[in-house]
């Protein structure tokens, strides 16, 4: 990451993993992962949402994101508590089981130590 931010990025005080640089309300980090540019808020992260057999499912770059990044999802019926209970990790794809009550699911993403 660190390359890449002061490549794409630069040296200034808005290229740290949490930053947002562009302004486009989707951090340094998860635009690394993605392959976006962090500097062009008209280049974001677009990941599809849609139900497919059984469960909900949102699209994220896990065959081609960097090596030093770990994407996961996370579900929540109340926008409070998150969870990654009952994820399924397909190709290119997160699944949750679709249980009849109200859904959430978000995506976040993490350094490897």
């Amino acid at each position: 990451y660190g390359q890449w931010a002061f490549t794409n990025l630069g040296a200034g005080p808005l290229n740290g993993p949490l930053d947002d640089l562009d302004g486009d309300r989707f951090g340094n980090l998860m635009e690394y992962a993605w392959g976006t540019e962090g500097d062009s808020s008209d280049s974001y992260p677009r990941p599809a949402v849609f139900e497919e057999e059984g469960l909900l499912k949102i699209q994220a770059p896990l065959s081609t994101a960097p090596a030093d990044v770990v994407l996961f999802a996370q579900q929540s019926g109340d926008l409070v508590t998150w969870s990654s209970a009952g994820m399924q990790t397909l190709a290119d794809a997160f699944g949750f089981p679709l249980d009849g009550t109200g859904q959430f699911i978000r995506l976040a993403v993490e350094l490897t130590p």
